[in-house]
């Protein structure tokens, strides 16, 4: 599976845009395996997530709940979810919209990633620098990983 926005500045340092926001968790797993893989020791992931404040914006900002497909009726489940889990994903795209731009509308929607789960599940193989919430336009969270 390709990334969306890869930057490959050298071996030490990746920079990786909106792929964590928007596939599902099994590509996830195997986009950590790749970083890790081509990263020399000690070398910096840098990504980004949506994480808790775009979530607590959804639940009463029409504009922000728009964009992030969220409807009133299923906030509260996924609220719940991602704070019992540390990650939710769900699939909100038009599957025939999405297919004419070779994009699969099972593994591609909206994905919001906890620092607890970033912890958890991401740190067997990095080391969790920085989470800074809300650090793009209070939007996206700023994740900086290094490899062990």
């Amino acid at each position: 599976m390709p990334f969306r926005a890869l930057y490959c500045l050298g071996e030490h340092l990746k920079f990786v845009a909106q792929n964590f926001t928007h596939f599902e968790e099994k590509c996830h797993q195997l986009w950590l395996a790749e970083l890790n893989r081509v990263l020399k020791p000690k070398g910096l992931l840098i990504l980004s997530v949506h994480g808790e404040p775009i979530l607590n914006r959804c639940k009463d900002e029409d504009l922000v709940r728009g964009p992030m497909h969220i409807e009133k009726t299923n906030y509260e489940k996924l609220y719940r979810t991602f704070f019992e889990y540390g990650f939710f994903f769900y699939r909100c795209y038009d599957e025939k919209y999405m297919s004419e731009g070779g994009l699969d509308s099972e593994i591609f929607g909206i994905t919001f990633i906890s620092k607890k789960y970033i912890i958890k599940h991401w740190c067997d193989k990095f080391t969790l620098l920085e989470h800074d919430e809300g650090a793009i336009q209070n939007w996206q969270d700023w994740v900086v990983l290094r490899k062990k």
